[in-house]
């Protein structure tokens, strides 16, 4: 039974798909996006230079949703952050800046911003009414 686009929320991939690449928003969302997540003021897009420059560096975005609301490690946590280590020696220190960040909608342990609980609700109902402030009512513009 396929779903009406306006019972959708953003934890489907059909919503998130669209929004993320409609040509007139996508970008604005993604950034949108990315700020209440890694709570920073201003993210700003990777710029391409011609030729191999070293000094570079980006950000990925991938995101996988699963059917159902899911908590990957069952520890009920709203975040989990994961960095890379190497295996044989885990105490030998080693950053190579990779990260990747688990967010858990129903989690209830952890310490994050209220504005990023908000984003989370919001995208497991998004509606008018959880579009609690101005960056979700902005991204809700967007949505609809």
């Amino acid at each position: 039974m396929q779903k009406k686009l306006e019972d959708m929320n953003l934890l489907e991939n059909f919503l998130f798909e669209s929004v993320l690449s409609y040509p007139e928003i996508g970008e604005k969302f993604g950034k949108k996006l990315l700020e209440i997540i890694f709570g920073r003021l201003k993210v700003f897009p990777q710029k391409v230079y011609p030729g191999s420059d070293t000094n570079l560096h980006g950000a990925r975005l991938d995101v996988y949703f699963e059917e159902e609301d899911f908590d990957p490690f069952g520890r009920d946590r709203v975040i989990y952050t994961i960095k890379n280590r190497c295996i044989e020696d885990p105490d030998m220190p080693y950053e190579d800046g990779a990260v990747t960040i688990f967010l858990y909608t129903k989690g209830i342990h952890g310490v994050v911003s209220e504005t990023l609980r908000q984003l989370l609700t919001y995208m497991e109902d998004t509606t008018m009414e959880n579009a609690c402030n101005d960056d979700l009512q902005e991204m809700h513009r967007m949505v609809e």
